[in-house]
């Protein structure tokens, strides 16, 4: 569902109740175990209470029988009962506008025409249409079955059949609200439900629409589409897609701009839930086009697989306030839940991502991120994924504010998390942290800066100098800890002089090391009495602030905490490290292993190394 879908045709079912459940249903009176009903030639006379009239037609499909079923709706709706129609198929030739305030029960009945671009039924306000077939056999672009035109509908218990070019049920008109379409239905057809419009014309406001308990199987197009892009904030509002069995299955319709479960652009308030989504050719939920506060939980997708398959769920741009949880997302030719765009100014943001099940996707797991795009805003959180082909989870490019955290995340071809796409932007990450990952190809997190934002972010690593340092001359150098080949982080550091701590600086600094430069920025500082900070460095890998104190045999007592992310080699550091900078004294005697350990640990700024050569005994 593209763009380019504004220009293409207008796109336009549940099973069967019993007999008696739907005439109950529709107030129909049953005394004696007889209904009493009367028939359209009888219309004229006033019915009994509680009775019926009964469609009297032709119901072997060889005539029209469009006249009768006019005549017999005023009647009904006049005398305030409904129209009860016998099985058998019933012949229309020039689409019927049924009067507002109709109630037309037909279980066994099938009405049916070739309407080329047209319709079989027009149903207007305050109409039940329940048990009915309705089937148009033209095989041309855009015809129609029923075409709501008013408000406060329902269609239930209906079965829809048709061809590649079959509309089931459309609703293309202004004022159009309160419809409900539950119960149904659908197979054979291009689309199963369809409202269309486009900035203004068509049902752009269309409202309070449930679309719930249907069975959708052999859908060329789209099962569901709500298809009402806009150039403004969206008018069409109040969607419900509720507990119903979705099959668009490969090798009927083709291409990529349909294909899909349920599509909505351009809409608000939409919620799409407890949904069965049993094979799907290019995506099982696709939401585009602005759309606003979209809610997608508990649906079940177990296989989208065709040619043109993309993800499982997926959200394109300028949407906003999107929430996916709770799904079981899997057996999936693309990725399983997906928020990618390139060449548009605005990605979706505000999306939460939480909860999902996503395993065995031929791509990554969960995706998010744009090379052009701007967006924010994005939690990624609680998922389980398992068994994608590619990495568990991809952030990457322009994007910002981004939460990773609490994932399980196992057997994945590529990284449990990538943070960047074919050596492009990485993503900007704010918070990161306890995902459990195991078992990926590539490791667990992809060698590239996890970029931070200035609040609390983990992984953390605090150092505690309390050996007392000693200075040498003007200044004093203070190891803090080991850093990775990619690393950014915000340092907070405190010195005082041993023994007069009126003596006492404070310092904040924003750090980024890539392995052979570190580029520094001082955010904050209080210093009292003769102390300061000369400036930071990296000495052999190990972080180290250089103090300055003005004369040589100065004691320093020290303390570090360095908020971010190190990645040395493939795999970023997790959790918190705390320690002890330890003073070792003493002579070596020329012992080379203990030589080597102390050069390794000093440079692993585990020790302050103090000890003198000496000499080995005879």
């Amino acid at each position: 569902m593209t763009s380019s879908r504004n220009s293409r045709t207008d796109r336009t079912y549940g099973r069967r109740g019993f007999f008696h459940t739907s005439l109950a249903a529709a107030g129909v009176a049953a005394g004696g175990g007889l209904l009493q009903v009367a028939t359209a030639s009888q219309a004229s006379a006033a019915p009994l209470a509680g009775s019926a009239i009964v469609l009297s037609a032709a119901n072997d499909g060889s005539s029209s029988v469009q006249r009768q079923l006019i005549d017999a709706a005023r009647a009904a709706v006049q005398a305030s009962v409904p129209v009860v129609v016998p099985p058998g198929d019933y012949l229309i030739d020039d689409a019927p506008m049924l009067p507002h305030g109709l109630n037309l029960i037909g279980p066994g009945a099938r009405f049916f025409g070739y309407r080329p671009g047209g319709n079989i039924l027009w149903v207007g306000d305050d109409s039940v249409i329940d048990g009915i077939t309705v089937q148009n056999t033209d095989s041309s672009s855009g015809n129609i079955g029923l075409h709501v035109y008013g408000s406060r509908v329902s269609i239930t218990h209906c079965k829809f059949v048709g061809s590649s070019s079959t509309q089931a049920v459309y609703l293309s008109r202004s004022g159009c609200s309160d419809i409900k379409i539950v119960d149904n239905v659908f197979t054979g057809v291009n689309y199963g439900v369809l409202s269309n419009s486009f900035d203004g014309d068509g049902a752009y406001d269309l409202h309070d629409v449930v679309i719930s308990g249907n069975t959708f199987t052999d859908i060329y197009a789209d099962a569901i589409e709500l298809n009402h892009p806009s150039s403004s904030a969206p008018l069409a509002h109040g969607f419900t897609i509720s507990g119903n069995v979705i099959s668009v299955p490969v090798g009927r319709g083709s291409g990529r701009g349909s294909g899909f479960g349920v599509g909505v652009a351009g809409c608000a308030d939409v919620t799409v839930t407890g949904n069965t989504f049993l094979e799907v050719r290019q995506e099982a939920v696709h939401v585009e086009d602005g759309c606003r506060r979209v809610t997608i939980t508990g649906n079940t997708v177990s296989g989208v697989t065709g040619a043109d398959a993309s993800a499982g769920i997926a959200i394109y741009p300028s949407c906003e306030e999107v929430t996916i949880t709770g799904n079981s997302v899997e057996n999936i030719a693309g990725a399983g839940i997906q928020l990618i765009y390139n060449g548009e100014p605005a990605m979706a943001s505000d999306v939460a991502i939480t909860g999902n099940t996503v395993r065995d996707v031929t791509d990554t797991g969960i995706v998010v991120g744009s090379d052009s795009g701007r967006g924010g805003g994005y939690l990624i959180s609680g998922n389980i994924i398992r068994g994608a082909r590619n990495h568990g989870v991809q952030v990457f490019g322009t994007l910002e504010d981004i939460s990773v955290t609490d994932n399980l995340i196992t057997e994945c071809g590529g990284y449990g998390v990538a943070t960047e796409r074919n050596g492009g932007t990485a993503a900007r990450i704010r918070y990161y942290r306890d995902n459990l990952i195991n078992r990926c190809g590539l490791g667990d997190y992809q060698a590239v800066p996890i970029w931070t934002g200035n609040a609390v972010v983990v992984p953390e690593r605090t150092a505690v100098v309390a050996a007392s340092p000693v200075s040498t001359g003007s200044t004093c150098a203070v190891p803090l800890m080991r850093v990775g080949r990619h690393s950014e982080a915000v340092l907070m550091f405190q010195a005082r002089k041993a023994g007069n701590p009126g003596h006492r600086i404070d310092s904040m600094w924003r750090v980024r090391w890539n392995g052979s430069t570190l580029v520094t920025h001082h955010l904050a500082q209080t210093a009292n009495g003769t102390i300061g900070m000369d400036s930071l460095r990296v000495v052999d890998g190990v972080l180290t602030a250089v103090v300055w104190v003005g004369a040589p045999g100065v004691r320093l007592e020290a303390s570090a905490t360095l908020t971010g992310t190190s990645v040395e080699d493939g795999t970023a550091y997790s959790g918190t490290v705390q320690g002890t900078v330890l003073e070792v004294t003493g002579t070596r005697d020329g012992n080379p292993a203990l030589e080597s350990l102390l050069k390794a640990l000093t440079a692993a700024g585990v020790v302050n190394d103090r000890t003198t050569p000496g000499t080995r005994a005879a």
